[in-house]
C-alpha cells in the first residue's frame, strides 16, 4: 500500500519540471527514480501497469513491515498518516506545484484534478 499518486511518467516530468526527453519510453522509470535519489527525497517512483506509476510512501508500521495482509486497525491509520505527512513534506521540498494533477487510472483516460489530496494506492500484488 501507498500514500500518493498514480500518475504517467509524462505526468511526474511535469510536475518535476524534467526535460521532456529524459525518458526513453512509458515504462522508463529510472530518471525520475534517479532525480529522487539525487534530491536525497523518500518518495518512491515505480510502474503498475498500462502506462501508470505510483509516486508516493510505502505505508509501513514502526517495526518497518508492511502492513498487510494482516494489521492492527489503529496501527495501519496511523502509519497511513504518517506516510501522509512524508509525501506532502517530501513534494514541498521538491517545490512540486499540486494545484492540477493528472491523475491515471488504469485502461482508463487521465483525470485532471486540482488540488488532490493523496490517495490510498493499493493493488493485489504490489
Amino acid at each position: 500500500m501507498y500514500i500518493g499518486f498514480v500518475i504517467t511518467i509524462q505526468e511526474a516530468i511535469r510536475l518535476f519540471k524534467l526535460n521532456k526527453n529524459i525518458a526513453s519510453s512509458f515504462y522508463d522509470t529510472e530518471p525520475i527514480q534517479a532525480y529522487l535519489r539525487e534530491k536525497n527525497n523518500d518518495l518512491q517512483f515505480k510502474y503498475i501497469d498500462k502506462g501508470a506509476c505510483v509516486l508516493g510512501i510505502p505505508v509501513s508500521t514502526e517495526d518497518n513491515t508492511t502492513c498487510f495482509p494482516y494489521a492492527n486497525l489503529e496501527d495501519t491509520f496511523y502509519a497511513m498518516i504518517h506516510a501522509k505527512y512524508i509525501f506532502e513534506r517530501e513534494m514541498r521540498n521538491l517545490a512540486v506545484d499540486t494545484s492540477v494533477v493528472n491523475i491515471t487510472w488504469i485502461e482508463s483516460e487521465e483525470v485532471c484534478v486540482e488540488h488532490p489530496q493523496p490517495y490510498v494506492i493499493h493493488f493485489q500484488g504490489f
